[in-house]
């Protein structure tokens, strides 16, 4: 009985073993220090280019004159950018987190960017929408997160351990949750922006 619970519980451990089975041997030809200096040096150049995408928005907020939502969340995103906060990881499918956390983060600030962009013709009512497009998206990937960090505490043993998976893991998925937010909400806007250039075209 005892051994059937055990196996129940090691189902979810059976997938990732075998998926960071073979990546596993596939990066072992690659020179570990010349890739990690790599990946850092590939999330500085992101940075660079989100400082760049980052500041374009927040004087696009200035010249609208829309409030500090986006300035501030702006701020965040660079503040706390993987270049700074997640050393260079490689995960099972032979690519840096850290890299991909950054290129994450540049693709969220572009999306902001033209959601701001597409937004400013809309309603009240419409912007509204695309609101709470980013709210339950954004919330269904914090509640994701909040299940394999729950996962993390129910099959890690030792806080030392726990804590060090925390630390590679929030920085990664943060931007990723960002990400959850605003897709939905550009998409959203969008589409309302392309309805209404139709029926703007229709009436002549």
């Amino acid at each position: 009985m005892k051994v059937g619970l055990a196996l129940w519980r090691a189902r979810w451990l059976v997938l990732p073993c075998i998926l960071c089975s073979a990546p596993a041997a596939a990066c072992s030809l690659v020179s570990v220090e010349a890739s990690m200096a790599r990946a850092v040096a590939d999330s500085g150049k992101y940075l660079i280019a989100s400082i760049v995408v980052g500041c374009a928005l927040i004087s696009l907020e200035f010249y609208l004159g829309r409030r500090w939502l986006f300035p501030i969340l702006t701020a965040m995103l660079l503040v706390f950018h993987p270049f700074w906060t997640l050393p260079p990881f490689l995960g099972p499918d032979c690519v840096f987190h850290n890299v991909q956390a950054s290129g994450v983060i540049l693709v969220v600030l572009c999306l902001m960017c033209m959601y701001r962009l597409v937004s400013d013709g809309l309603t009240r009512r419409q912007r509204t929408a695309t609101v709470v497009a980013a709210i339950v998206g954004a919330l269904a990937a914090v509640t994701l997160g909040a299940v394999v960090v729950a996962s993390f505490a129910w099959w890690q043993h030792g806080l030392t351990e726990f804590t060090l998976r925390l630390r590679h893991f929030l920085p990664w998925y943060v931007p990723w949750a960002f990400l959850a937010g605003i897709a939905p909400a550009f998409a959203i806007a969008l589409a309302l922006r392309a309805v209404k250039l139709l029926k703007r075209l229709a009436h002549g």
